[in-house]
C-alpha cells in the first residue's frame, strides 16, 4: 500500500537534521488540496487513514511535511518544511525551516523591470571589468599580475561573479521545466530551485564585500590614506602570525569544550559550533556559561575564565600593540600628508584653473602680482618699524650712558668729599696730638735754680 521511494524518485537531496542526515528516501504520501471543502474532508480523512495504518511506527525516524506559500502582494514563492526527527532514544524534535525567494528569480516573466535592468547593467559592468582585467594581464603578463596582490584580488572578485551568475542562469535552467502556479491536485517541489537562487544571492554577498574591498585600491593612492594603508601593509605579516596563534588556541578551547560538554550542552554539539560559541563569548555573548557551570563547576567556571583572560586581556592586546607598532613606524618614516592639504592640492586647484578660465576668479599671474604687492608693502612697513626701533634703541642707549655716566660721577664726587673728610679729621687729629706732645714735654722740663 505505501511503497518506498529513493532520494532520484522523490527528486529531492540530502538533509541534515539536528539529530542525522536523511538521503532524500522515504515513504511519500500526496495530500491534494485545491481550497475547497472536499479537498479538506479528503486531506483529513487520510490522515486518519494513516493513523489506522500505523504510518508511524518505532522504526520512523524523521517526518518531513513540505508545502509552497505563495504571497501575490511582494510576488514572493515560501517553501517551507517542517521536520520533526524521532530519535531512538525517544521523544520528538521538531524543525522548521523555510527559504523565502522572489518569483522573478526562478521566472524571467514575473521579474520587474527596474531588476532586470540593474542586473543588466552589472552584467555590462562586470564585462567591462573583465575585460580591462584581460587586457592588464596581457599587458604584464600572467606571473607578473599574479604575483601582485591586487592582482590576485581583482581575479578572485570575477570569478566569484562568475559563479554567482552560473548558479542563477542554473536556477533559471532548471525553473523552464517546472510551470508556475502548479497544476491542481499535484505537488511541485521549488527547493532545489529555492536552494539555487539563496546560494546565487550568498555569493553575490561575498562579491559585493569584494568589490567594496577594492575601493581601497583607489583610496590607498590618495596622499593623505595612505598613512593609513601603509601601516595596514606593514602589520600585515605580524598579523598573519598573529592569526595562526589566535586560531592555534580558539581550536584548543573548542576541542576542550566539545569533549567536556559536548554530550550535555546543544551549543557545544560540534567543533564548528564550540568555535562559534567561543567567538561569541569573546565578545561578551555569554549566555551558555551559567549552564557550563551547571553541569560542571570546576571546568565550566575554569574554562570560561581561562579563555576570557587569554582572549580578551592577553590576544587583544598583542592585536593592538601590531597595529599601533606599524602605525609608529609609518608615523616615523613617512610625512603625513593631512585632508586639507590634499584637498587644497589635489581638488580645490584644478576648480580653480576652471573659475579662472571661465572669469569667475583671477588668475594665479595677478594673484601672485597681487600678493607680491602686498609683501613688498609688508616689507617696507616692516623695515621703517624695524628703523624705528633702532632709533629708539639708540637713543635709549645714550640716556642709559649719559644716566650712568652721572652716577659715576657723583659717586667720584662723594668718594673725594669722604676722602677730605677723612683728611680733615686726620690733620685736627694730629694737631692735637702734638699739642700734647708740647705740653708734656714742657711739663717734664727741669726747673731753674739761683746760682749761691
Amino acid at each position: 500500500k505505501y511503497e518506498y521511494s529513493n532520494a532520484e524518485e522523490n527528486n529531492e537531496d540530502s538533509f541534515s537534521g539536528r539529530v542525522a542526515k536523511y538521503d532524500g528516501g522515504g515513504f511519500v504520501v500526496l495530500f491534494q488540496t485545491d481550497g475547497s471543502q472536499e479537498s479538506r474532508d479528503a486531506s483529513v480523512a487520510k490522515l486518519a487513514e494513516l493513523r489506522r495504518d500505523t504510518w508511524i511506527d518505532r522504526q520512523t525516524r524523521a517526518i518531513f511535511i513540505d508545502m509552497n506559500l505563495f504571497n501575490p502582494v511582494t510576488n514572493t514563492l515560501s517553501i517551507v518544511r517542517l521536520l520533526a526527527e524521532l530519535p531512538a532514544a525517544g521523544g520528538v524534535i521538531p524543525t522548521l525551516y523555510m527559504r523565502h525567494v522572489g518569483l522573478g528569480m526562478m521566472y524571467l516573466k514575473y521579474a520587474r523591470n527596474a531588476t532586470l535592468a540593474a542586473e543588466v547593467a552589472m552584467l555590462i559592468l562586470l564585462l567591462g571589468f573583465a575585460i580591462s582585467e584581460l587586457a592588464r594581464m596581457r599587458r604584464l603578463g600572467l606571473s607578473a599580475y599574479f604575483h601582485t596582490m591586487w592582482g590576485l584580488f581583482d581575479f578572485s572578485t570575477i570569478v566569484l561573479y562568475i559563479v554567482a551568475y552560473g548558479f542563477r542562469w542554473r536556477a533559471l535552467d532548471m525553473s523552464q521545466w517546472k510551470t508556475f502556479p502548479p497544476e491542481q491536485l499535484t505537488f511541485t517541489s521549488y527547493s532545489y530551485e529555492a536552494s539555487l537562487v539563496v546560494t546565487f544571492r550568498n555569493v553575490l554577498g561575498m562579491c559585493a564585500v569584494f568589490s567594496w574591498a577594492r575601493l581601497f585600491k583607489s583610496l590607498k593612492r590618495t596622499p593623505f590614506m595612505e598613512h593609513v594603508f601603509r601601516a595596514l601593509f606593514i602589520a600585515i605579516p605580524d598579523l598573519l602570525y598573529f592569526c595562526g596563534c589566535f586560531i592555534c588556541v580558539l581550536f584548543g578551547f573548542a576541542l576542550a569544550h566539545f569533549l567536556a560538554f559536548g554530550d550535555e550542552i546543544y551549543e557545544c554539539r560540534t567543533l564548528p559550533s564550540c568555535m562559534l560559541l567561543l567567538w561569541r563569548t569573546f565578545l561578551g555573548q555569554g549566555d551558555v556559561v551559567d549552564l557550563m557551570i551547571e553541569r560542571n563547576r570546576v571546568l565550566g567556571a575554569l574554562f570560561f575564565i581561562a579563555w576570557t583572560s587569554l582572549s580578551a586581556i592577553v590576544l587583544l592586546n598583542v592585536f593592538l600593540g601590531i597595529i599601533v607598532d606599524g602605525y609608529t613606524r609609518v608615523a616615523n618614516e613617512y610625512e603625513r600628508i593631512s585632508f586639507g592639504e590634499y584637498l587644497q592640492s589635489g581638488v580645490l586647484r584644478p576648480l580653480r584653473h576652471v573659475l579662472v578660465r571661465y572669469g569667475f576668479q583671477t588668475s594665479e599671474e595677478e594673484e601672485a602680482a597681487h600678493d607680491s604687492a602686498k609683501v613688498m608693502e609688508l616689507l617696507s612697513k616692516e623695515m621703517e618699524e624695524a628703523a624705528a626701533q633702532r632709533q629708539l634703541s639708540r637713543e635709549q642707549q645714550a640716556r642709559d650712558v649719559a644716566e650712568l655716566t652721572k652716577r659715576k660721577r657723583k659717586k667720584q664726587q662723594e668718594r673725594i668729599e669722604v676722602l677730605m673728610q677723612s683728611v680733615m679729621s686726620l690733620t685736627r687729629e694730629t694737631a692735637l696730638i702734638s699739642r700734647r706732645l708740647r705740653a708734656a714735654e714742657d711739663t717734664d722740663a727741669p726747673r731753674g735754680t739761683d746760682p749761691e
